[in-house]
């Protein structure tokens, strides 16, 4: 009986262990192409920060079900999965939390802004992303790097901030549907610029309307991505004259 139960616990392990990397696969999936089938309206950081938690919740249930699996079967190997299972959240949960808490630390003292010019060990260059656990750095050989916000807060690193009168600013008109709240539109085309990684939060962009054309003045990281930056908008908020003839009709 010993024996039966024993390689029946195996059996589910190997189970488990697959399922487990059918999840993780679907996972990464999900990850990277729901926004664009749904078309998400959150920011980039905003949708990792609430993809973590769906994520943990869809782990936790995963892990609870194999557990109590495997308890039916032999309480030792239930026991020792349950154990082991423990010892490794207790190792993640410290390596993410130990990056977002720096993280809220730097962004409360406002140490780090998009566009600054960061120094660290061998790393240079520009802050393009504050994002949740890193930020993201545009380096002088054009390579993007993540650097996780408890390297920063432990090492020394030097901040150059460039002098936000002297940023260069670029602007953009195109068609749009005026007779909505305009109000409300220009919140919706100010957050959906700030979920760019290629502008900069400060100076704010800046978003007026005169007799159905939109004009938008923004300040991108890099007059390299300022016709990235009109395209993504107006792909987002464009309406053209015809369009809006055709839906009177």
């Amino acid at each position: 009986m010993d024996n039966l139960n024993f390689l029946s616990s195996g059996h589910i392990f190997f189970v488990i262990i697959v399922w487990a990397a059918v999840f993780y696969v679907a996972i990464r999936l999900i990850k990277r192409y729901l926004p664009m089938v749904v078309g998400f309206e959150l920011s980039k950081q905003k949708y990792e920060y609430y993809f973590v938690i769906g994520e943990s919740v869809v782990w936790a249930i995963f892990l609870l079900i194999a557990a109590n699996w495997l308890l039916s079967k032999s309480v030792f190997f239930g026991v020792a999965f349950i154990l082991f299972i423990l010892a490794l959240l207790t190792i993640l949960v410290f390596v993410y939390f130990r990056d977002y808490m720096a993280g809220l630390s730097i962004k409360m003292e406002n140490n780090i802004a998009k566009g600054d010019y960061i120094s660290i060990g061998q790393i240079k260059g520009r802050v393009v992303g504050l994002n949740v656990r890193n930020i993201e750095v545009e380096t002088e050989a054009g390579e993007t790097v993540y650097i996780p916000y408890h390297i920063l807060s432990a090492g020394a690193y030097s901040i150059k901030r460039q002098d936000t009168s002297k940023i260069q600013s670029f602007a953009f008109e195109f068609e749009c549907d005026t007779s909505v709240n305009l109000s409300v539109l220009e919140v919706e085309i100010v957050k959906f610029l700030y979920g760019l990684p290629w502008v900069r939060t400060k100076p704010q962009p800046t978003v007026s309307f005169k007799e159905g054309i939109v004009k938008v003045v923004v300040y991108p990281v890099s007059k390299d991505f300022v016709f990235v930056i009109e395209k993504a908008v107006k792909e987002k908020f464009e309406t053209k004259q015809e369009q809006n003839d055709n839906e009177m009709a």
